[in-house]
């Protein structure tokens, strides 16, 4: 079971992409979105961090019934990216879902045991990451501009 804490970090990251409850996230289409998954590979030296805060559920074993889908397709997150470091460089940002680590899925892991498998590798990191942004055409821009002005 997934906990409040978590439950709070859904909720800021559908904010942080548009949604403005878990009402709309459910009708949130996948032609909505706009998906771009990619893998880096990062070196960083000793005493210095990769560059990022992970965010999401916090669990001991897998959540074997949390369903990925294309809006929030893992259960950890890059909360923030810290502007010219390693994570930065290599083209992560903040929002960004964790797909794999270090060649090990990670989409249905909790929290602790990602933080574990990144800290395995040492100053070497691979890291597969989605990231999902809202697919705004000019209708919706249009509509927004017109629900703004009123």
């Amino acid at each position: 079971m997934m906990n409040l804490h978590s439950s709070r970090a859904a909720v800021a990251m559908m904010r942080m992409m548009g949604c403005n409850n878990g009402r709309y996230a459910r009708n949130f289409l996948h032609s909505d979105c706009v998906i771009d998954e990619k893998t880096v590979v990062m070196q960083k030296r000793d005493n210095e961090g990769f560059g990022f805060v992970l965010r999401g559920a916090k669990a001991n074993t897998p959540i074997e019934e949390f369903t990925p889908t294309p809006v929030f397709p893992a259960l950890q997150y890059l909360e923030s990216v810290d502007e010219g470091g390693v994570a930065w460089q290599a083209g992560l940002r903040t929002g960004d879902f964790l797909i794999e680590v270090n060649q090990g899925s990670v989409v249905k892991v909790g929290h602790r045991q990602v933080v574990n498998m990144i800290r395995q590798g040492g100053n070497h990191l691979v890291i597969k990451v989605v990231t999902v942004s809202r697919n705004m055409d000019l209708g919706d821009t249009a509509r927004k501009i017109g629900t703004s002005a009123s």
